[in-house]
């Protein structure tokens, strides 16, 4: 068809314009069918969107209560850690007396000379030093100076005396009516007192 004439029939008219109308309505119909593709990816990554965000205020609001939740811990520890010192300063306190008496009774007693130095250094860690470093010092030190076994055990003594005075048996008659001895003697004998003293 020529669209160089001036004048057109109008059967040439609308012949041109349904060409043009049917190239168009497919090209608008493919448009279309872009749009609401898009339309719909666009509300799919809406939704995604709105998902994301709320997980991630959850997980904020996670976090927090989470840092909120270990500060808690964290005070309630240094509180519980706070009172075992103050327990342990308590206890300090009230053998301190315990130690004097024990110390003036029996001052040359390995075993209470242990104890006192033992004591003594307890006490020096607990004004010195910060409540953690205190009680792990103490308990090292407990430990260190646990190992020095001054328990007492008197069946054993009494066991050593037999097996080193007897000459073949245990006098029966001699332990029921030992006679003259004091009960001084007998101990130092079975080395449950100094015999320096």
């Amino acid at each position: 068809m020529e669209l160089d004439k001036k004048k057109y029939k109008r059967d040439e008219v609308e012949q041109i314009l349904d060409s043009y109308k049917q190239r168009y309505q497919s090209e608008i119909k493919e448009l279309q069918m872009k749009i609401a593709s898009l339309v719909e990816e666009n509300k799919s990554l809406s939704a995604s969107l709105v998902s994301f965000k709320e997980k991630d205020e959850l997980i904020s609001l996670t976090l927090k209560n989470a840092e909120k939740q270990a500060e808690k811990i964290r005070r309630d520890a240094e509180k519980r850690y706070h009172l075992e010192v103050l327990a342990l300063k308590d206890f300090s306190e009230r053998w301190r007396s315990y130690f004097q008496y024990v110390s003036e009774k029996y001052p040359l007693y390995g075993a209470v000379k242990n104890a006192r130095e033992l004591y003594e250094n307890i006490c020096k860690i607990l004004g010195e030093k910060e409540d953690v470093l205190a009680v792990k010092e103490i308990d090292a030190l407990v430990k260190a100076t646990g190992n020095n076994n001054y328990g007492f055990n008197p069946k054993s003594k009494i066991e050593d005396y037999i097996a080193a005075t007897s000459e073949g048996g245990f006098d029966l008659n001699e332990v029921l009516n030992p006679g003259e001895l004091k009960l001084e003697d007998i101990c130092k004998e079975l080395g449950l007192i100094d015999e320096s003293l």
